[in-house]
């Protein structure tokens, strides 16, 4: 029973990643620009890019989770959100960024796809309602925390070290 809980957890904390690593984009975006010599659309289509595979990859991606198992697919979607931040994090130009954003972007999408399933298959009956809310609280909440308080902290880190759950993060200049 407790160990539901935790796989709940768990779950969370990837949605809490997933909603950093889609918005911190645009929290650093004026220093980015600068960075990078990019301009708005450019700037847009980063952000675009990380939820664009869902238009494709959402159906498909619920298919191949049932088909290679939930576990291995989570995995497998977390590396992929992880090595699109390091790409990103490493990134010398734009379409390196552009290649970090999507692969992000695919892990995120196939990452959600099967996250709020597993919350159905493990919860039932009075246990659902509160479960999922757990689970869904976790990216508002991040969103919230991004707009109020990353603004000012995050432009100060020195370097790109936070790559697994950021995106594209500009040094400071």
């Amino acid at each position: 029973m407790a160990s539901r809980w935790l796989v709940l957890a768990g779950l969370v904390l990837s949605r809490i990643a997933f909603a950093f690593q889609f918005q911190a984009l645009a929290v650093v975006a004026p220093g980015f620009v600068a960075q990078f010599s990019l301009d708005g659309l450019a700037v847009g289509t980063l952000v675009g890019l990380y939820m664009m595979p869902g238009l494709f990859l959402a159906i498909p991606g619920g298919v191949l989770s049932q088909w290679v198992g939930e576990r291995r697919f989570l995995i497998v979607c977390l590396a992929l959100m992880t090595a699109g931040g390091l790409i990103c994090g490493f990134a010398g130009g734009y379409w390196s960024m552009w290649a970090g954003r999507l692969a992000s972007g695919v892990g995120a999408i196939g990452m959600n796809v099967v996250m709020a399933k597993i919350v159905i298959d493990w919860f039932h009956d009075k246990e659902i309602s509160t479960a999922m809310a757990l689970f869904l609280t976790g990216y508002p909440a991040a969103s919230q925390s991004r707009s109020s308080r990353w603004a000012r902290w995050l432009p100060r880190w020195v370097g790109r070290t936070p790559f697994s759950s950021l995106p594209c993060w500009p040094s400071p200049p």
